[in-house]
């Protein structure tokens, strides 16, 4: 998939616009923008990729970076996956939606944008599957730093961090960094609902 400059550069304008609130069914101190979301991956890429022993480019990086939450353009809210779990049907108001804007976004600015979104969408290469581990890992490290002084629905983030070791475990390069995230948050686990739940994620990897 190529990755030109003006390619790259036309992903970079849709930023300011990308103001879809993630998290939106919880309270608002735990809400965060697309755009800071993937302002916040593109600032850990580089790090965490070195720490896997990894190396992209890094253009074509940030490019899957942006276009893999481009489809929440235009939402008040993203449908989060702890809203599909509990609600499986929303996956196809999801997916409906996903799809007509990434057409919609084709037709203005060439069929290279939905390109590039399924080149993401079918995670079969590193690059993809670090980009889908680095939102897990993203999102993880921005609910508990929200947390903080506030309360935490602990199953949430329990599903947060069972979608991380999942999603280390589709790309295995990334599972140290995982095991070292797992055991910054054990204390966390052991005060809020014991440690079997922690232990079940941690041995999963191990």
């Amino acid at each position: 998939m190529n990755t030109s400059k003006q390619r790259l550069e036309t992903l970079y304008k849709f930023l300011p616009q990308l103001t879809t609130v993630r998290y939106g069914i919880m309270p608002s101190h735990f809400h965060q923008s697309v755009k800071d979301h993937i302002e916040g991956m593109i600032r850990l890429a580089p790090t965490l990729m070195k720490q896997a022993g990894l190396q992209f480019n890094i253009a074509k990086l940030n490019a899957v970076i942006i276009v893999h939450d481009l489809p929440e353009l235009g939402m008040d809210r993203d449908i989060t996956s702890w809203e599909l779990a509990k609600r499986p049907e929303l996956q196809r108001v999801k997916t409906k939606f996903e799809h007509e804007t990434i057409t919609r976004l084709g037709k203005t600015h060439g069929s290279w944008l939905p390109e590039l979104f399924e080149y993401y969408e079918k995670q079969d290469n590193e690059l993809t599957k670090f980009v889908k581990w680095l939102d897990k890992y993203e999102s993880n490290l921005y609910l508990l730093d929200k947390a903080k002084g506030h309360d935490l629905n602990f199953d949430w983030f329990t599903h947060n961090t069972q979608r991380l070791v999942t999603a280390t475990l589709s790309f295995p390069h990334t599972k140290d960094i995982t095991v070292k995230r797992l055991r910054d948050i054990k204390t966390l686990f052991e005060n809020h609902s014991g440690l079997d739940e922690w232990a079940n994620l941690y041995d999963s990897l191990n």
